[in-house]
This record gives structure tokens, sequence and C-alpha cells, in this order.
């Protein structure tokens, strides 16, 4: 086990908020969560696994959160009844990590989840037992305990207004870090950023048809993309309830155009998923948008029309460079090295489900591109089964709250934070390695759960107000 400086600056702000409110350490695990390539503990005995800045905070957040003499069993017990379908499809993948690949060891060839190794591209081996068993069952257990935490701050009084502000803050240090690499880029310095990515990850190539790709802190663009796609969403929710609108709304603005201009497949997913949301909303769903969101999104659809007309009239080829890039990141993905390797890796899950006869071969066992794919190949019907009944628990379709857009309030931020984890995992689809829906998937769905939960009886632990006026939750939840 070998710390680095982002573990030490985490652990010295951790032992700080130690005795400070409870949702100063949540807040602290949301910061982290934006250095998503860095490590704050390399553990080169685990194969070079690291650990995250964002998990060893969440470790101060359990112990924060168990020094809190205020927080009762009941809140416990409450938070944990809230989120046991996740927590079942996280014990369950972490059972079948350890057992499943022994089951099933040496009869299936699959290209294991760390398919490099010094350097070198694995090919296809041999199903075993490895040391990413036992990293993805931590990380998946991290990922329920991240969403229990949420759940269960989410029922405080104090602490919701103080987290709204919190991830609208941590949105827009991901601009931040967008427009820092984007300038870093045209004065041909955008080496600098590096310093934020010492973790095991893959550094990719950040440029496509001669253009650089916006990747922030993160190891590549796709990351960067799918973490801004949740913080859009979740921004643009609050500005449609008037829920800190005069931030909320700026930030979802910023972020769709740092997301359009990424040359992301990941972005142009998670932004065609949302278009699509928002369309269905007000078509289907009376009250499911109001006045200014509609014009709103025909004022930037006009901004952007007259910006690519403006384009194509003075810099033709400038317009056709973008022209082919958006082709090649849509249309002809499926046709390119990376689209093929990803269907060639999706359809490696699908097959294994085949193979073990709906049971799976265990979480961590092989590497994938799609969520859906990493969840059947990885832990069977059983393991799908919990994870999808816990993604219609959090949608709520049948609640009315779901889709008003004049809900204010804890319930307004709680549907916000349910569309976020909802909408963020699109790109996964295409894009997932493993079956852990990852921690930021778990905050904002604890976040939800708990903010759109009945009130806990005990003053310590009723939800807070956070809309502008400060006015209790109206209409039927």
């Amino acid at each position: 086990m070998v710390p680095t400086v982002f573990g030490g600056v985490v652990v010295l702000l951790g032992l700080w908020f130690l005795t400070k409110p409870v949702h100063w350490m949540f807040a602290l695990m949301i910061f982290a969560s934006e250095f998503g390539a860095a490590a704050a503990v390399n553990l080169p005995a685990v194969g070079g696994s690291t650990i995250s800045p964002a998990h060893v905070a969440l470790g101060f957040v359990v112990l924060r959160i168990l020094m809190d003499r205020r927080i009762k069993l009941h809140a416990w017990l409450a938070s944990v009844e809230e989120n046991l379908l996740l927590i079942g499809f996280v014990l369950y993948s972490a059972i079948t990590a350890f057992i499943l690949p022994k089951m099933f060891q040496g009869e299936v060839a699959v290209v294991p989840l760390r398919d490099t190794v010094n350097g070198h591209v694995l090919g296809p081996t041999a199903l075993a037992f490895s040391n990413q068993n036992i990293t993805t069952a931590v990380y998946l257990i991290g990922t329920a305990l991240a969403a229990c935490s949420a759940a269960l701050l989410a029922r405080r009084r104090e602490a919701a207004g103080a987290i709204v502000s919190t991830l609208i803050a941590v949105g827009w240090l991901h601009v931040f870090f967008g427009v820092v690499d984007l300038s870093l880029t045209a004065v041909g310095q955008q080496e600098l950023l590096n310093v934020f990515r010492n973790g095991s990850y893959a550094q990719l190539n950040q440029e496509v048809a001669g253009l650089r790709r916006i990747s922030g802190v993160e190891a590549e663009t796709s990351a960067y993309s799918q973490y801004g796609i949740v913080f859009l969403v979740f921004a643009c929710e609050l500005w449609v309830r008037g829920i800190m609108a005069r931030r909320s709304g700026p930030l979802a603005l910023a972020l769709f155009l740092l997301l359009a201009i990424t040359t992301s497949s990941s972005a142009y997913i998670g932004l065609g998923a949302y278009a699509l949301l928002l369309a269905g909303r007000m078509i289907f769903a009376p009250g499911g948008s109001r006045p200014t969101l509609v014009l709103s999104m025909a004022v930037v659809a006009f901004c952007v029309l007259s910006t690519m007309l403006a384009i194509a009239a003075f810099e033709p080829s400038l317009m056709d460079k973008l022209t082919t890039v958006m082709a090649d990141m849509t249309i002809n993905k499926h046709n390119s090295l990376s689209g093929q390797q990803r269907g060639a890796l999706a359809n490696q899950g699908f097959n294994v489900f085949l193979a073990s006869h709906g049971l799976g071969i265990g979480a961590g066992s092989f590497r994938t591109s799609s969520l859906p794919s990493a969840v059947l190949g990885s832990t069977g019907v059983i393991g799908a089964a919990l994870f999808g009944v816990y993604l219609v628990q959090l949608a709520k379709p049948f609640r009315r709250s779901t889709y008003l857009a004049d809900v204010d309030g804890r319930l307004g931020a709680g549907v916000a934070a349910g569309w976020a984890a909802l909408v963020g995992l699109a790109p996964l689809v295409f894009t997932a390695a493993s079956p852990d829906p990852g921690l930021l998937f778990a905050l904002f769905a604890g976040l939800s759960i708990g903010w759109r939960s009945a009130p806990a009886t005990g003053r310590e632990i009723r939800p807070r107000v956070v809309s502008a006026h400060d006015a209790e939750p109206r209409g039927a939840t």
C-alpha cells in the first residue's frame, strides 16, 4: 500500500472534518469524486490497483456518521431499507466474484477486466479467479455504502441545502477544469493537467481529426463527459423546479456547451437521452415543463443553428471537419476500430451469460463495454433482476412528482437527483467495463431516495426544504 499526495490531502481534510458537521465530510467526498483519474493509494500487491480519493473520503464519511450520536439506529435502518435492492445486488455480485470464477474456471475464454500488463495488451485468456475479482467486489461494496450514506444524510434537515450547494459547486469545478484543459491546449501546455492523472488508467489518444478533445482532469474525454452529464441533468432539473435557479441554470448551460464540443460519443449519448426525456415530458406529461424551459431550449437551439450556419458560410473547411468529427463520433462510430472493439467486448458479456446458463461468471471476471452486458455476464439473471428493480424504485414512474415541473423543495431536489442518476447511466450502456454503476450513481441515487422519502420522525433527521422560498413540498408525491 503506497499513499500518494492526493491520499494525504484527503486524509488530512478527513481528520479535520471529523470535528465538523457530518455534511462537511460528505461534501469532501463529492469534491473528491471530481478527481476520478487520481489515485489516493496505490496497491502494487493487488495487481497495481488503486484506491481513488473519493473512496478514501467515503471511509471518512462512514466513520463520521458512526461518530454522530444524533443519528439513531432507526435512521440507519431506514436508509438500508430504502436501498435494500441495491445492497442485495452488491452483496450478490461480491459473492459471485469469489465463487463463480472458480466454478467456471477454464471453461470459457475472456478478455480480463485489467486487459493490459506493463503496457502490453492481453487477448482472451482462460477464465480464472484474479485480483480484479477482489477489487471489483470492494468497489461494489463502496457503491452500496455511498448510496446508504447519501440516503441517510438526505433525511437530515440541516444538510439538504448544503448538499445541493456543494453539488452545484462541484459542477462548476468540472466546468472550470474543462475550460482550463481547452486553454492549456491553445498554448500547447495541456500536459500540465497530468499531475491529476496518477492512477493506473490508460491515457488514451485525446485527439480526433486534429481537434483536441476535452478531458479536464479525467483519464480521457469519455470519463469527463459521463461525469458532466450527471451534473448537467441535476442542474437543469433544479432550474426547471426553481431551486437555486440563479446558480443551477447557468451551470446547466455551461455544461451543455462544454459537452457539445467534447467530440465524445458518451457526451452525445447522454445529451440525446436527456433530450428525449425532456421531449417526452413535454408531450405526454402535462405540467412536465415550464414555458421558460421551452423558450430557453428554443433560444439555445436557435443560437446553435445560427453558429453552425455562420461557420458553414465563412469557414467551410472548419465546417467540413466538424461534420466529419460528429459523424465519426455518432453514426459512424460502429465502423471505427474503437467501436468494433467495444462491440466485441459487449458481446462477450452476453456470450458468457449464455455459456453459464444464465448464472454469470462473477463480477470482475471479464472486461466489457456495456453495463447490461456486464451485469448479465457477471451476475446473471438474479443480479440483473435486483439491479433492474432498484432502477424502477429509483425512477418512481407512477408518482406525479416524477414528471411535474413545479415541484419544489426537498421533493424537487430528490426528483432532480433521481433523473441525474438514471440519465447518467445512458453512456454506461455503451462504455461500462464492469457491473459497478459507480460511486457518482450511488451518491445521486441515495440522495434521491432519501429526499423523496417520507420525513422520518425526530427533528434531527427531518429533511430540509432547499427551494429559494423555503416552502414545504406541495402536491402528491
